[in-house]
């Protein structure tokens, strides 16, 4: 063997070396059975990538026929044949490699050295914990993802690089990645970023003192900047103007001047159209969906809060939710478990067996609960008073209808639903919560959730210079939710007092809230203070409406709209047609205010 010859083996024998693979955090869907169809972002998608469409459904069709391999075969005899730097599962720059849930190698055509060891805690070229996060992916069934590495064929350049996984079965998964190069600026990493709802208040409070003492270019060339003061982690500062258009967004400077007005998350909701009506109403927090830039922007849950800076544009900033795959696989077993139980033993015992707040459906801090397709309570064990109760109104402390999304992803037989609940294990704080929710027989449904990072979310309201009088069912919801944030936060004697006070911060023109406890005492009314402590239990509308007893149901179930006719004194008490909201406050009393509807 010549000389040439050697160098030119060493030189194919460092590239194979160098050929690795892994990623960040995918973007998955997941059901029962584990086959889902990947999402192919659109060309107006919010990511970066600039894989094309065509170029991903290769990756894709490549990874499905190593999976039908996968199939077809033993998982011995398939092992074998991704391994093989000849095989049938080499084409170009696709390579199928395979790993065990535990992160452990199992298959690589170019990294024989590494089968059989466990590469979970292994980083790409940034930092990022990329086989943990690939196989984190793949405990959903299928996922896209990005991470950085070296590309042998660009001069060892770092590069960013597209990986797709697939679940085989519960002991093992593959996969196969493809090259896209750097097209944007990574997240640096920062241990200081915010992570409490609070934190971020206070983060984007501080930004939005900075540009109101700046001029708005200032300002906004700040926000812009990855590396400027204004991005902590994934934490960082965008900026909008009240139409809806990216005035600063740092990690995705292609899309500033862009209309996002009408832009809608993977659950359709327009988070845009909601800043923006929190910004006008001084500020606020929401929870949406959106691209994670420190994960290769898989969509992640993001809790934001908003502000407003001037008359001419706001600024957010969000924390990503953290999620744990092996929790969240737990809670799907247990869930399936149950499930399992109802169908062996039908649905009259499985519900004795739910309610049961010692019986084997508690475990640490799963449980189950049960409702039917109206979100009528069969089931929860914390809470029997609200058995046979109607939920289907029930909203968090953002305003998001959970039962109604519960019931909407039940009939989609399975999946997953985040929502703001009360954790019992830390004096009933609110708290994100994830749950699994899965059809039992098309009429009701079971589910189990924890409790996810950041933790518990505060909220108090957020007075302008001038309230103004609550005109819409969107606004009248915010109102009375912040009251219930507040009363939590506050205690029941601290919020009653602010209640009552007609010139306070909670009357907001014409607009006031009430509050009841569950028997019908009054116990905030602050235009007519003489009724504070006497019981309305009774009383009726002109038609013999017991409104004070509807309310009392309604929040008995959680929250929701009452209507009845009840005189208004703007207009010289002429009795007219009210809608009202309310929402329990903590099972002994509930709160609520009113809009009068042109009948």
């Amino acid at each position: 063997m010549n000389v040439n010859t050697r160098i030119l083996i060493c030189i194919l024998l460092i590239a194979a070396f160098l050929f690795a693979a892994g990623c960040v955090k995918g973007t998955a869907d997941s059901s029962a059975n584990f086959t889902p169809s990947p999402v192919i972002p659109s060309p107006t998608s919010l990511s970066t990538s600039m894989v094309t469409a065509t170029t991903r459904e290769e990756l894709v069709a490549f990874v499905r026929s190593a999976v039908a391999y996968a199939h077809a075969n033993t998982k011995e005899k398939a092992l074998l044949e991704f391994s093989k730097q000849n095989g049938s599962f080499v084409k170009g720059e696709l390579s199928i490699y395979a790993y065990d849930f535990n992160g452990t190698t199992i298959a690589h055509p170019f990294n024989p050295e590494k089968i059989g060891i466990n590469r979970l805690n292994e980083k790409d070229a940034y930092n990022n914990l990329f086989i943990k996060d690939l196989r984190n992916a793949a405990y959903n069934g299928t996922g896209f993802s990005e991470y950085y590495t070296i590309n042998p064929l660009h001069n060892n350049a770092v590069e960013k690089k597209l990986g797709y996984v697939e679940k085989i079965d519960d002991q093992w998964w593959l996969g196969s990645g493809i090259y896209e190069g750097q097209v944007n600026p990574v997240m640096p990493i920062d241990n200081g970023a915010p992570v409490t709802p609070e934190e971020v208040k206070a983060f984007v409070e501080s930004a939005a003192a900075y540009a109101q003492q700046n001029e708005k270019a200032v300002a906004l060339a700040a926000f812009n900047d990855p590396k400027g003061p204004f991005v902590k982690g994934s934490v960082y500062v965008y900026a909008l103007d009240y139409n809806g258009i990216t005035l600063a967004l740092p990690f995705q400077r292609d899309l500033v001047s862009q209309d996002f007005s009408m832009l809608s998350d993977a659950t359709g909701q327009k988070f845009v159209k909601t800043e923006i009506t929190l910004a006008k109403n001084g500020g606020g927090f929401l929870l949406f969906q959106y691209p994670n830039p420190s994960h290769g922007n898989a969509i992640e849950p993001k809790l934001s809060y908003v502000k407003p800076v001037d008359d001419t544009y706001w600024i957010g900033a969000g924390t990503y939710i953290s999620r744990n795959p092996e929790k969240d696989a737990r809670v799907k077993t247990f869930v399936e478990g149950a499930k399992a139980y109802a169908q062996k033993h039908g649905k009259e015992q499985a519900l004795a067996a739910f309610n049961q707040k010692d019986g084997d459906f508690i475990k640490d801090d799963l449980y189950i609960f049960a409702n039917d397709y109206t979100a009528t309570v069969l089931a929860w064990p914390y809470r029997p008073d609200q058995i046979g109760v109607n939920r289907i109104n029930a909203t968090d402390l953002l305003g998001n209808e959970y039962m109604k999304e519960m019931v909407a992803t039940a009939k989609r037989k399975n999946g997953t639903v985040l929502y703001f609940s009360e954790n019992p294990l830390h004096n009933n704080a609110n708290e994100l919560k994830s749950s699994y929710i899965l059809d039992i027989d098309g009429t009701w449904f079971i589910g189990a959730g924890t409790y996810l990072a950041p933790g518990a979310v505060t909220l108090t309201p957020v007075i302008t210079s001038e309230p103004a009088t609550i005109r819409t069912h969107d606004e009248l919801v915010k109102y009375v939710q912040e009251a219930k944030a507040y009363a939590l936060n506050k205690g029941r004697e601290i919020a009653l007092a602010d209640f009552n006070n007609k010139n306070g911060q909670f009357t907001k023109g014409e607009s006031y809230i009430f509050a009841y406890t569950s028997n019908g005492t009054t116990l905030a009314l602050p235009f007519q203070q003489e009724l504070i402590g006497t019981s309305r239990w009774n009383i009726t509308d002109p038609n013999g409406v017991r409104y004070i007893q509807d309310m009392a149901r309604t929040a008995q179930g959680g929250s929701g709209f009452v209507q009845y006719r009840y005189p208004d004194p703007a207009e010289n008490f002429s009795v007219k047609l009210k809608t009202s909201y309310v929402v329990d406050v903590d099972g002994s009393w509930f709160v609520g205010s009113g809009i009068y509807e042109k009948d």
